[in-house]
């Protein structure tokens, strides 16, 4: 018995042992990189308006060339207005080249809908709530010629080298209510 248990323990030693490695060598490079994908160099952006940082903003490069325009690049800005790029979501930083730089944010007031009228009763409280003239609205807080690729003057360069780093203006901060596609009642 005490032979069996050797075994067992040697066994146990030998899995957790490969499960290590595996995990080690095997799980650590991240995704595959799509084929053609050109050499990528770390860059920020940070996004500033004439009142400070601008936080939870979307900040995409777009090639001022159009060319590589299929090697999408962006990122979300944090509470100190940066936004550290990556390539397809995944993959840290940017091509070498020259951007333009669309900046986007949007803020939402009002209340969240419920849902809509299964049974008379979620009928009549959706109903009282499109009546209420309180429903949920979503506002542009970036004036609208940095929202666009065609009207944006922010430009940002990225270089073959360790980081790169620019500042953009996005200047007074807007609000601007933003036109619902979706149908509602009444």
């Amino acid at each position: 018995m005490v032979k069996q248990y050797r075994v067992s323990s040697c066994f146990v030693a030998c899995m957790l042992i490969g499960i290590v490695v595996f995990c080690s060598f095997g799980c650590s490079r991240g995704p595959k990189r799509p084929d053609g994908m050109p050499k990528l160099y770390s860059t920020e952006i940070t996004v500033n308006s004439e009142s400070g940082p601008v936080d939870d903003a979307i900040v995409t490069l777009y090639p001022s060339d159009g060319s590589r325009s299929q090697w999408s690049s962006g990122a979300r800005t944090n509470a100190q207005g940066v936004a550290r790029i990556k390539t397809h979501g995944q993959f840290d930083g940017v091509p070498e080249g020259k951007y333009k730089v669309v900046v986007k944010k949007t803020i939402t007031e009002g209340d969240d809908p419920p849902p809509m009228g299964i049974d008379e009763e979620t009928q009549r409280v959706y109903e009282e709530y499109m009546r209420s003239g309180n429903q949920q609205k979503i506002f542009s807080v970036i004036n609208s010629q940095f929202e666009s690729v065609k009207s944006t003057t922010l430009e940002a360069e990225v270089k073959p080298q360790k980081l790169n780093a620019s500042s953009v203006d996005v200047g007074a901060t807007v609000k601007i209510e933003m036109k619902s596609s979706s149908a509602t009642a009444n």
